[in-house]
């Protein structure tokens, strides 16, 4: 992980009730320490390193050509949480129980925030947001947002959940 330049702490086994992270990452920041985290995320292995990739390369670089300035912050308003999907009594376990999911509400480029389903984006930010999110299509398993449900009109949810027979089905709304 230091090698893609995420700031974390290892953490103990996590086993609580159907929920566990094996070996649980608490994530501080991204990029060298130039990407903070609005909150410390904890997350498994597998999802910290999809997390850094896309972050290097899909994230930084859209703030950079679209933006024309540096990706500073991520909101991050979920990672682990042992709990049903869309916290729905009896549902299914969400993959924020495994620290396979984190939830992101916005990204601070410069010293401006962008907010993940906004109604004062900018044409820019809006373009930024689709490259990000189209991006996180191509990375990650799950990608959930605005218009995909009510439940995620202010922020990206991101996952790695095996899906499909072969487990390698994605859902991108």
């Amino acid at each position: 992980m230091a090698a893609l330049g995420v700031a974390f702490a290892s953490m103990p086994a996590i086993a609580d009730h159907d929920c566990e992270i094996k070996h649980p990452l608490l994530v501080v920041s991204l990029e060298q320490g130039a990407v903070s985290l609005t909150a410390k995320a904890t997350l498994n292995e597998p999802m910290t390193e999809a997390l850094a990739t896309w972050v290097h390369d899909d994230v930084a670089t859209a703030a950079q050509e679209i933006l024309k300035t540096e990706l500073t912050t991520l909101r991050v308003v979920a990672s682990y949480d042992c709990r049903t999907r869309d916290h729905v009594p009896g549902a299914k376990l969400s993959e924020h129980a495994f620290g396979n999911a984190i939830d992101i509400a916005g990204f601070r480029a410069g010293d401006h925030w962008i907010e993940v389903g906004g109604k004062d984006n900018s044409a820019d930010e809006i373009r930024f947001l689709d490259a990000v999110r189209a991006a996180a299509c191509k990375r990650f398993m799950t990608v959930l947002g605005p218009g995909s449900d009510s439940d995620h009109a202010t922020h990206f949810h991101l996952d790695l959940a095996h899906r499909g027979k072969t487990g390698t089905y994605r859902l991108c709304e």
